[in-house]
């Protein structure tokens, strides 16, 4: 199989998760907003003048969760890459991460047409981010050419 398109971002801002929009007395109010913008500050750094990508994508993402600051030390690091069972909810993650995303890394999220996500404990007092988006060939593959091609690039 031949190698594609990769890039590789690392957002090292807790993960966020998307919230509704509220109505207010001055209107609508996407409190997500402000995250978002940071989000993509970091991945538009990181791209380095690539334009987004296009076509059918493979995205891998690790979202990174702080363990609880109340905790004793030496528990946080016990903790450490541990599943993370609890809330936010992966997909809610996903969603704000892929909005953050569009326009920067890829024209559209819809072109994302395969996900393969973990979210994990973090010892660290922030969480991070790291993706993977793979442009794929816009034909039928295989679920053992799609988890080859992400070993291909997946490293960590």
């Amino acid at each position: 199989m031949l190698k594609q398109a990769h890039i590789k971002i690392s957002i090292h801002l807790t993960p966020k998760p998307k919230a509704s929009v509220r109505l207010g007395k001055f209107g609508a109010f996407n409190p997500s907003n402000r995250g978002m913008k940071a989000t993509r500050e970091i991945a538009l750094q990181q791209m380095n003048d690539v334009n987004p990508l296009e076509g059918p994508l493979l995205v891998i993402v690790h979202f990174k969760i702080p363990a609880a600051l109340s905790l004793p030390n030496w528990k946080r690091v016990k903790m450490h890459t541990k599943q993370h069972m609890k809330k936010p909810d992966a997909d809610n993650l996903e969603k704000f991460l892929n909005d953050s995303l569009n326009g920067v890394v890829w024209k559209d999220d819809a072109q994302v047409s395969w996900l393969i996500r973990n979210k994990s404990i973090t010892h660290d007092t922030t969480g991070s981010t790291d993706v993977h988006i793979i442009s794929i060939p816009d034909e039928n593959l295989t679920y053992k050419e799609i988890f080859e091609l992400a070993l291909i690039y997946v490293d960590d």
